[in-house]
């Protein structure tokens, strides 16, 4: 009888251990997703403050690029456009006036 009584101590014992470690194990678990959620929202705020930003350098540069487009055409409207004038390397071309009226006298008349 003592010996089954020794048993069941020892059993018991056993048992309180495994609660006691599980225990254990559980507040750490708990504590660590504690620290994990915090973490989370943390990362969550700082997500939405660069994607505000990130919205807000796409406005900037759509704004940017209207700018651009206005600019060009404004810088382009009054440049003259001549066809079936070939291009070449030749320095001698670059007086683009002598050039326009030299293809312009070798153009037959309507």
């Amino acid at each position: 009888m003592e010996n089954k009584l020794g048993n069941l101590d020892q059993r018991v014992t056993t048992i309180e251990n495994s609660c006691s470690f599980i225990s254990n194990e559980f507040d750490a678990q708990k504590a660590q997703l504690t620290q994990t959620q915090t973490q989370l929202k943390s990362l969550e705020s700082k997500c939405a403050i660069m994607k505000k930003h990130i919205e807000e350098y796409d406005s900037k540069e759509e704004a940017i690029n209207e700018k651009l487009v206005d600019l060009e055409s404004r810088s382009m409207r009054k440049n003259l456009m001549f066809y079936r004038i070939d291009e070449t390397n030749d320095p001698a071309n670059e007086n683009c006036e002598a050039l326009v009226k030299k293809t312009q006298s070798r153009r037959p008349e309507n």
